[in-house]
């Protein structure tokens, strides 16, 4: 369900585009906008206030948005929930991240340039509809690496193993939709940086 008082954090360590989320996230209707430029900052908010959604470039220089989205997803913030939708965009981001990203239920990508339309309706969408977020212990088993953590779903628990095996494809499946159409984006606007003789 919709908030109706939510508080967006935008990071970004590109000043313009920053500025640009930032103002396009306090526009909206019951939104209190953040922004942060550098990792150590978006911490800092997400330690003390309330978000209730994350939007994060993947690229922060030393750490990155991957980095926030484990850190969320372990709880290691006192004041922002676990579970809060985290939209990740970037233009040009290499395959395996996209993948730990997913791994660590990322909800959404966006690919630069957006548009003020576009991100409002992500955001109001996210907001809208809840994904099914692990506890925090999957996500501390999966950072440790030792083995890939059973997921939480007392649903699936009930179903016999063929059904188990074909949802585990339809996930598979559903995500490389996901990474196809990501590099579908960006290969559109490498053609149309080309074509215009500049880069985006």
């Amino acid at each position: 369900m919709l908030l109706k008082n939510f508080n967006v954090l935008v990071v970004d360590d590109v000043v313009l585009m920053c500025s640009f989320l930032y103002s396009a996230a306090n526009q909206l209707h019951g939104s209190r906008a953040h922004k942060a430029f550098d990792y150590n900052t978006a911490a800092d908010i997400l330690e003390h206030e309330p978000i209730d959604l994350l939007i994060t470039d993947i690229e922060l220089g030393s750490k990155s948005g991957l980095d926030l989205l484990m850190k969320i997803r372990t709880n290691a913030f006192t004041a922002t929930a676990h579970d809060i939708p985290i939209i990740v965009f970037s233009g040009n981001s290499y395959r395996e991240l996209l993948q730990k990203c997913i791994s660590f239920d990322a909800n959404d990508f966006l690919v630069k340039p957006v548009t003020y339309a576009h991100l409002k309706e992500k955001i109001y969408y996210h907001l809208e509809h809840e994904k099914t977020i692990q506890p925090p212990s999957y996500y501390i088993e999966l950072m440790r690496g030792v083995k890939k953590p059973e997921r939480v779903n007392a649903e699936r628990a009930r179903q016999s193993s063929i059904s188990t095996a074909r949802a585990i494809k339809r996930r598979a499946a559903a995500t490389e939709d996901i990474l196809a159409e990501y590099e579908e984006k960006l290969e559109n606007l490498d053609r149309l940086e080309f074509l215009l003789g500049i880069r985006i």
